[in-house]
């Protein structure tokens, strides 16, 4: 799912209010509106109903995992015994094939159930794509924002070669009271934190 991940990650996120939502159909935004940002990575990683989920799939695949190399060690065990029997022994030949057909049957169920989570976890992050998105919206609308562009606020690292680069290549150079994160995150969990940040125009 990393791809996925890196899909959902480099999104750039633009919500607008109820006033200025359909400003495609009615010509350019005014100049002057108000603008915000949003660190969508960190909404993820602080979103507790959306981490739950998510370490829920991971326990169920680490279940179905274990419950695998069980079967697929009781199979390696049948298999060395039957090693050590006799390949005329009329028996021989079906315990070979029935041993044959559970394991190809076990690599079929595994494949599936890989496919379901996989199938699961882009639902997930959909689903809370899309809930983010709309408290976003939601917000905008309340305190009269126009634009809402995402970032990324995360310190640089300057040993980490590739944190660099991303910082280099950073939209968002510069900005002073327009971060809304902690408000938004505040919202999607229900908490309460203090009032939003003056946004000017």
């Amino acid at each position: 799912m990393k791809s996925l991940r890196a899909v959902i990650c480099s999104i750039i996120l633009v919500s607008s209010s109820s006033s200025t939502a359909i400003a495609a159909n009615n010509g350019p935004v005014e100049a002057g509106q108000r603008i915000a940002l949003v660190d969508v990575a960190k909404v993820f990683k602080a979103h507790t109903r959306f981490n739950a989920s998510l370490e829920q799939m991971k326990k169920d695949a680490e279940m179905f995992q274990t419950m695998m190399r069980t079967e697929q060690n009781k199979l390696a065990a049948e298999a060395e015994l039957l090693k050590q029997a006799n390949p005329n022994d009329p028996d021989f030949k079906a315990k070979e094939t029935e041993i044959s057909k559970k394991l190809a049957e076990l690599q079929v169920t595994q494949s599936q159930k890989g496919r379901d989570i996989s199938e699961k976890e882009a639902r997930l992050y959909f689903d809370t794509y899309v809930e983010v998105t709309q408290q976003i919206a939601n917000y905008a609308d309340r305190n009269g924002i126009g634009l809402v562009l995402r970032f990324n606020s995360a310190p640089i690292d300057a040993a980490d070669r590739k944190s660099v680069i991303e910082g280099v290549n950073r939209e968002i150079v510069f900005q002073v009271g327009r971060d809304i994160t902690d408000q938004v995150i505040a919202t999607i969990n229900g908490t309460q934190i203090g009032s939003a940040p003056r946004i000017n125009r």
